[in-house]
């Protein structure tokens, strides 16, 4: 017990302090995270290195302040992490899925492609569409008829000038 706080003491007697910063630069420089400017993408690097955190890939080397037992900190074997890969763990997200019986399904495609009600959209020469008087399409988002007495009104209003 006393062999292992010794050895801690000379660990950090002897470690090399890294800012965060650093951390991310480094991180970031070494994945291939550049920004525009030629720099390496330090928001990007922080945001791979959380979530390699939170799925388990990246574990603590130090307990956080407060924890006493060191060696007690972060053991958990791998077996652990194999057992539940592959499982839903969330109740609320297995309660959706077992709702709608979407693990028992497995004939999704067969499913979505053999649907006999097809569409009209997609069906070539229905001529369902709304034409104005002229035969061309009706297009709602061109109306422009408040545009069409301008140059008229602007004849009366200035006319006066003209003489």
């Amino acid at each position: 017990d006393t062999d292992t706080d010794t050895d801690t003491d000379k660990d950090s007697k002897n470690a090399v302090h890294v800012s965060p910063l650093e951390l991310l630069t480094v991180y970031g420089y070494s994945r291939g995270f550049m920004t525009q400017r030629g720099l390496p993408d330090t928001s990007k690097a922080a945001k791979y290195i959380l979530k390699d955190f939170v799925q388990g890939r990246i574990c603590y080397c130090y307990a956080p302040p407060g924890v006493i037992q060191q060696h007690q900190y972060h053991q958990f074997t791998v077996s652990d992490r194999i057992v539940n890969r592959g499982k839903i763990t969330d109740r609320k997200l297995q309660r959706v899925y077992e709702g709608n019986n979407l693990l028992a399904r497995r004939d999704f495609d067969q499913d979505f492609f053999n649907q006999t009600s097809t569409s009209a959209a997609h069906i070539k020469g229905g001529n369902n569409n709304k034409t104005n008087e002229s035969g061309s399409m009706a297009k709602p988002w061109k109306n422009h008829q408040h545009k069409r007495n301008r140059k008229e009104k602007l004849r009366r209003v200035y006319g006066h000038l003209d003489n």
